[in-house]
C-alpha cells in the first residue's frame, strides 16, 4: 500500500458518513463508557483481549476463524516453490526473498536453484509480488499469521434460539431444568483447506464436535472439504456377520437452492438418492453410505461417504443451525452469482432459569435485542451489496458488533470480490464496533503485522485483518 493510498484510507468516507452512523457511533461509545463506569466488561474489549490470549484451554461461546485467506490461500504455491525465507542462498536478495534449494535437479544438467536459468527467470518475474507468500511459507502455521486457508468460521455457542429438543420448555437441553446447555459448534463453509485447518485449530480451541454446517455458495473454497466431513463423524457399528454396513450420524447442512444444485454437479455421491425428508425444505438424509451395482454381476458395492442432511434456506428467512438463529443475507459475488452472508447473535453462558424462548431478550419473539450478545454480520464473498440487504441489516437487525467482510485486493477493483476500499466504505455505512477482514489475496496485501499497523490509522473505524486461529469471545 503506497503512502498516498494509506492516507486516503484514513480519510476514506469520513466526510460522507451519514448523521445516522455518527449518532450510532456516539451511542455505542456512550454505552461502552457507561458499562465501564459500572464495572461491566465491554464485550469488544474482552473479545480483543481474548483474541491475543493463549488458547490452551477450552473457552465459552466464541468465534474461531478457521480460515481467513482467499481461494488460493497463503502462501501462494508458486511463490513457496520458487522462494524461501532463510533457505539456501545465504540471506535476502534484492527482491526481499532468499533462494530456496527447490531448483536442484531441475532442468538439464541439474544444479541448484540459483544456477537454473528457468528458475532464476521465474524469480525475477515474481520478485516482490511474493513477499507475503515467502513469510507465510516460513515456520509453523500455528504461529504464522500470514499462513491462511480458505475463509471459514466456527461459531461455538450455547444459544437455544429454537427449542429443538422437543420437550417444549424453551431451553433446548431436553431435561426441562433450565441448566445452561453445552456448547455446540456451527461451521460456515468447509473449503479446500478445511481438513488441514480443522486439525490444526479445533483441538487447540476445545472444539470436539461439528454440529451443523452452513454454506455461503457453491464454489470449491466453500464446499471443497465436504467429503472430509466423514472423518469428523461418528459411525455406527457394523451389522452381524461382519458385513460392511456401517452408517454414520448425519450432519445437517444449510444451503441455498443454487448451492444445492452445485453440490449435485460436483459432489453427486454426497447427495442422497432418496429425496424429501428433513425439516425446513430438506433435500434428503444421507446415512454415510453410497451404493452401486456392478453392471456385469449385479453385485452391490457400498462405499463410505460423509453423511449429510440437507436443508434449504432462503434470503432473509431465519433458520436454526444447532440451536443458533441465523439470517441469510444475499449479496452479489460477481454479477452472475448470489452468495449468502449471515447474521447471528452469540450470547454468553446463561444461568439456570433463564428460559426466554430462545432469543435472549425475554419477549419470546425470536429477535435478539441490542446488548443481548455479540451481534455478527458475516460477508465472506461479496462484490456488490444489494440495497435490500443493506436496508435489512440497518433496519431489521440489532446494531452490528462484529462485521466480518471480504477484501481480495487493497485498492484495485475486482469483478467478484470487494477491495479494501469498498470494504471500508460498507463498514462505515453499517457502523460496526469491530471489523475483521477476510479473503485477502496473499501478496496484494502487506504481511499481516505491517498491514494491521496501517489499518490502525483508519479514522473512525476499528478494522484489522483476521488470521487463521483467531478467537473472538462472546
Amino acid at each position: 500500500m503506497n503512502a498516498a493510498f494509506a492516507g486516503s484510507l484514513r480519510r476514506y468516507g469520513a466526510a460522507s458518513a451519514s448523521a445516522a452512523v455518527a449518532a450510532a457511533a456516539a451511542a455505542a461509545a456512550a454505552t461502552a463508557a457507561a458499562a465501564a463506569m459500572a464495572g461491566s466488561p465491554n464485550i469488544l474489549a474482552t473479545a480483543a483481549a481474548a483474541a491475543e490470549a493463549p488458547s490452551s484451554a477450552p473457552r465459552g461461546p466464541r468465534l474461531l476463524f478457521l480460515g481467513s485467506g482467499s481461494s488460493t490461500g497463503c502462501p501462494k504455491p508458486i511463490c513457496a516453490l520458487a522462494f524461501d525465507a532463510g533457505g539456501e542462498g545465504g540471506g535476502e536478495g534484492k527482491d526481499g526473498c532468499s533462494c530456496r534449494n527447490v531448483g536442484r535437479n531441475v532442468g538439464p544438467g541439474g544444479g541448484t536453484g540459483a544456477s537454473d536459468p528457468s528458475l532464476a527467470a521465474l524469480r525475477r518475474e515474481l520478485g516482490e509480488s511474493c513477499r507475503t507468500s515467502v513469510k507465510a511459507a516460513a515456520g509453523d502455521p500455528r504461529t504464522n499469521r500470514d499462513y491462511r486457508g480458505n475463509p471459514s468460521l466456527v461459531i461455538s455457542h450455547c444459544n437455544q434460539d429454537g427449542d429443538g429438543d422437543g420437550d417444549g420448555d424453551g431451553d433446548g437441553d431436553g431435561d426441562g431444568d433450565g441448566e445452561p446447555p453445552p456448547l455446540r459448534n456451527v461451521v460456515i463453509d468447509v473449503g479446500k483447506t478445511f481438513r488441514e485447518n480443522a486439525l490444526r485449530w479445533l483441538p487447540k480451541s476445545g472444539v470436539r464436535t461439528l454440529d451443523a454446517i452452513v454454506l455461503t455458495h457453491e464454489h470449491m473454497d466453500a464446499i471443497g472439504g465436504l467429503d472430509d466431513v466423514r472423518g469428523f463423524q461418528r459411525r455406527r457399528r457394523p451389522g452381524e456377520g461382519g458385513a460392511y454396513t456401517t452408517t454414520a450420524v448425519s450432519t445437517p447442512v444449510y444451503l441455498s437452492e443454487a448451492c444445492m444444485e452445485g453440490l449435485r454437479r460436483q459432489f453427486h455421491y454426497l447427495v442422497p438418492d432418496r429425496q424429501g425428508g428433513g425439516d425446513g425444505g430438506g433435500d434428503g438424509d444421507g446415512d454415510g453410505r453410497k451404493s452401486s451395482r456392478c453392471p456385469d454381476t449385479g453385485t452391490e458395492v457400498v462405499r463410505a461417504v460423509a453423511a449429510l442432511r440437507y436443508h434449504l434456506v432462503r434470503p432473509f428467512r431465519p433458520f436454526f443451525a444447532a440451536g443458533l438463529r441465523m439470517v441469510p443475507l444475499p449479496v452479489k459475488h460477481g454479477e452472475d452469482l448470489i452468495c449468502l452472508g449471515f447474521a447471528f447473535t452469540v450470547r454468553g453462558q446463561r444461568g439456570k432459569g433463564q428460559r426466554n424462548g430462545g432469543d435472549g431478550d425475554g419477549d419470546g419473539d425470536g429477535e435478539s435485542g441490542p446488548g443481548s450478545g455479540m451481534n455478527v454480520v458475516y460477508l465472506s464473498d461479496i462484490s456488490r451489496m444489494l440495497p435490500e440487504t443493506e436496508a435489512f441489516i440497518l433496519d431489521r437487525l440489532p446494531p452490528t458488533d462484529v462485521l466480518i467482510i471480504d477484501s481480495l485486493l487493497v485498492d484495485r477493483a475486482h469483478p467478484v470480490h470487494f477491495s479494501l476500499r469498498q470494504a471500508i466504505g460498507l463498514a462505515r455505512r453499517l457502523g460496526p464496533k469491530k471489523v475483521y477482514v477476510v479473503g485477502m489475496n496473499c501478496d496484494d496485501f502487506k504481511p499481516h503485522a505491517e498491514m494491521n499497523e496501517e489499518l490502525r490509522e483508519v479514522e473512525g473505524l476499528d478494522i484489522q485483518l483476521a488470521h487463521d486461529g483467531l478467537v473472538v469471545e462472546a
